[in-house]
């Protein structure tokens, strides 16, 4: 399904920032630190690894901006500006079986997918642009689980009435058809962290550890902090 023209909103005003991809342990000591993005370009957004390279994305901090698409190695924090994209990508998520990169643009409203070309694998094509019918979550984060599937994370809000200008925020988890952008299966998540905040805000990664499915969250800007969940059978 083909997207269709995307509406014209007012545009804002572009900002300056600066932009970092951060390598900690787990007692949380900085190991190192890359600087991504360029001028009003600064955004990092939602990553994932396809098994040697981090994926991410850098935008400008507003709808539509501007994009750069980056690959760096993990081990040497090297990086690399693969493509560029002129719409805000929020994150990207690395489909390791066909070779694809799928990203969401700003409040997850488009899904784009870029192909690898065969014969030079330093290049990509955008092979797609596909509306997003589902809005239960605006996605944060996404990784690349395996059989077509992708899990995705993120936050939405609603006014409590519409007199009111006090909004609702809530959180979720969605597993996906990485191909077709259906949901297979939806979680709301409502843990909030010491200050208040959706764990689904920011960063989001889930990994299978000793036969058991574990949940981390870094919700929080600035000073942050990591939680970490395990999904355990309740018997009743």
């Amino acid at each position: 399904m083909i997207a269709k023209q995307r509406p014209i909103y007012e545009e804002q005003a572009v900002g300056l920032g600066t932009g970092y991809l951060m390598k900690f342990n787990f007692k949380g000591e900085l190991i190192a630190q890359l600087r991504l993005g360029k001028d009003s370009v600064y955004h990092p957004g939602g990553i994932d690894f396809d098994g040697q390279y981090i994926w991410i994305p850098v935008c400008e901090y507003r709808p539509h901006g501007r994009s750069l698409i980056y690959r760096i190695d993990p081990t040497t924090m090297e990086a690399k500006v693969e493509f560029t994209v002129d719409d805000a990508i929020g994150a990207l998520v690395c489909d390791r079986d066909r070779h694809e990169l799928v990203g969401f643009n700003w409040d997850a409203m488009q899904f784009y997918t870029w192909k690898q070309q065969l014969l030079d694998r330093g290049k990509w094509h955008l092979k797609s642009i596909a509306n997003n019918n589902q809005h239960f979550i605006h996605f944060q984060d996404g990784q690349y689980v395996g059989q077509g599937l992708m899990i995705c994370s993120g936050v939405n809000s609603f006014l409590k009435d519409p007199h009111a200008k006090e909004r609702i925020v809530i959180g979720g988890i969605q597993l996906m058809d990485i191909h077709t952008y259906q949901s297979t299966y939806t979680l709301p998540i409502h843990l909030r962290s010491k200050t208040g905040r959706i764990m689904t805000s920011n960063p989001f990664y889930t990994d299978v550890v000793d036969g058991k499915v574990c949940l981390y969250f870094v919700p929080d800007d600035d000073q942050s902090t990591l939680y970490m969940y395990e999904i355990t059978n309740s018997k009743s």
